[in-house]
């Protein structure tokens, strides 16, 4: 007997086959589906928002008793055969005659496992799993480090094996999450991030066949609707554009991304509306702040916006300036403000930089991170993922592009994705319009000048991108500062090049250089750094930062360093 529990929080169409149960997972703290829940006998249904699906995996390891075979499907995501039809029992047993674990098509890319998973959550968090493994079954640590190295592996916790080996694969699997756990905060995680037992697991199946030497097979993935969450998601922006609270509905949009950026991704989002939603929204801000009626007097149905959108960027990067007066032709009522025009021929341009907006009008951040990004490097995505992590809430993080390739750019537009709200990204000529913006505003003159309001942080700290920061070190360098006055701050950090603790900042600072002492990592108060802002230019494609830093230091009477090790520096 073949059995194929359906994941699922929401209410859903089953599939009309008696193999496929829906299992409402996480139902201790929620509303009755009218579904079996995860809830009864021995359970950790309590634990959903930690463990994801995983909650439900774990009543059918306690739970299930009488089948022969049991699998994973979510309310949306099934296996296929190739006609594209959602497998039955005949078909599952026929393909398990001839393997150990059928799991979902194994994907991959350029980028190993550990990078990929660094680039997007805590990579301490896998490390803690390294050690959890270690400690446990020692024996699997190498499939571990094995599957870390790897660029491919199965998503989703999509499965289906014997009775006796799903219960042999929890039994491994509860065990070390649980040890993990111990040294796993998940106290300032937001919900997306929370569920960082269930990302975790999405690798750890694939280690344990690998530790087990499991035959496998792939099986065809097919999604039947859009993420229940982003199909509701747009509905409350479009009600929100109907009612015409276009300001409402850009906050709605970028608190919503922050705390769940996985709405956006392609398989959740697979009509790719999200992206030009947000450029609508951008778009009708603007009008609205410049008083044109644009967008909204067209229309505030978004099947009507974004038709419009992607006709009137197609022509604008057809006929340019001419668009206007050519898009006459093409419709019989053409709304195109000035507003709409600028930001489309940006988007043509591959210059929108919208997120570069999203804090007008608020309160600057207490602390803004520089992150100048000259090469990739292995380090880079670990780099980027415990920055984005820092335990310090009130912060941004500004990376400056100083590289150029695609690889880079795509990295840092993913960042920038799922923490619209902390992340901007710049070219290095944005960087230093920036920065002039500033000088002319210290100045007296240029006060209308557009720029990110990350820049008026009362701190900041200089980082290398391919450089290991400590998750706590902003918060640790902000309390020395507060606590004792300075201007400039630094801590302990390891020079990997000699594998040995030295200050970011000697005691004696009469004697500083360029060359003595490494200010990568170091707090600036950020009235010192707008008073010298012109010598933070990028310059033959870096930063000025360590013949400034040292000036500065020697100059100021408010320098110190904290006693902790806050940085790892490559060298």
């Amino acid at each position: 007997m073949v059995k194929i529990y359906v994941m699922t929080h929401k209410r859903f169409t089953k599939p009309d086959d008696d193999i496929y149960i829906p299992l409402h997972v996480g139902r201790a703290k929620a509303e009755d589906l009218s579904y079996l829940g995860d809830n009864t006998g021995d359970n950790i249904s309590a634990l959903n928002c930690y463990y994801g699906e995983l909650t439900g995996m774990y009543w059918i390891w306690k739970n299930e008793t009488d089948a022969d075979f049991v699998g994973i499907c979510h309310y949306r995501r099934y296996f296929l055969n190739e006609s594209g039809e959602i497998l039955t029992s005949a078909e599952f047993e026929d393909i398990l005659k001839n393997c150990d674990v059928m799991v979902s098509e194994m994907l991959g890319g350029t980028e190993n496992n550990w990078t990929n998973y660094a680039a997007y959550h805590n990579a301490a968090d896998m490390e803690a799993v390294g050690e959890a493994i270690k400690k446990i079954f020692p024996s699997d640590y190498e499939a571990f480090r094995s599957v870390l190295s790897d660029t491919k592996c199965c998503y989703g916790n999509l499965m289906v094996t014997t009775l006796e080996k799903y219960r042999e694969y929890c039994a491994w699997l509860f065990p070390v999450l649980e040890e993990a756990g111990k040294t796993i905060d998940v106290t300032k995680y937001n919900a997306y991030h929370k569920r960082v037992f269930g990302f975790l697991s999405e690798i750890l199946l694939y280690v344990w066949i690998t530790a087990r030497r499991y035959s496998i097979h792939e099986g065809r993935i097919g999604v039947t609707s859009e993420k229940a969450e982003t199909i509701e998601f747009k509905h409350e922006i479009e009600s929100l554009v109907k009612q015409g609270k276009i300001l409402q509905a850009k906050k709605l949009f970028y608190t919503t991304m922050q705390d769940r950026p996985d709405l956006r991704l392609d398989l959740s989002d697979i009509k790719q509306e999200i992206p030009v939603i947000e450029k609508i929204l951008y778009i009708m801000y603007q009008e609205q702040k410049s008083g044109e009626t644009g967008l909204i007097g067209l229309s505030r149905d978004f099947t009507v916006l974004t038709e419009h959108y992607k006709n009137s960027y197609h022509l604008i990067a057809k006929y340019g300036k001419n668009a206007r007066e050519t898009a006459k032709k093409y419709f019989e009522v053409f709304t195109l403000s000035d507003s709409a025009y600028h930001i489309i021929e940006q988007d043509v341009n591959g210059r929108l930089s919208y997120y570069h907006y999203l804090n007008e009008g608020e309160p600057a951040k207490k602390i803004s991170v520089i992150v100048p990004v000259i090469h990739y490097s292995n380090e880079l995505s670990a780099g980027i993922a415990n920055l984005v992590n820092q335990t310090m809430e009130d912060l941004a993080v500004i990376f400056i592009d100083l590289c150029g390739k695609e690889e880079i750019k795509h990295i840092l537009q993913d960042c920038m994705q799922q923490y619209p709200k902390k992340v901007q990204v710049f070219l290095a000529e944005e960087w230093n319009e920036q920065i002039e913006s500033i000088e002319m505003r210290e100045r007296g003159i240029g006060m209308e000048e557009e720029q990110a309001a990350a820049l008026d942080s009362e701190y900041l700290i200089f980082v290398r991108a391919d450089d290991l920061s400590d998750t706590s070190m902003c918060e640790k360098l902000f309390q020395g500062a507060e606590e004792n006055g300075w201007k400039l701050t630094g801590g302990k950090y390891i020079d990997s090049r000699t594998d040995s603790v030295k200050f970011m900042l000697p005691a004696d600072r009469m004697n500083l250089s360029g060359q003595s002492c490494m200010f990568w990592g170091c707090l600036i108060q950020g009235g010192l750094w707008r008073e010298k802002v012109q010598e933070f230019k990028v310059q033959d494609g870096c930063l000025s930062i360590n013949k400034a830093m040292a000036s500065w230091a020697a100059q100021e009477n408010m320098t110190g360093n904290i006693d902790d090790l806050i940085y790892r520096y490559s060298g």
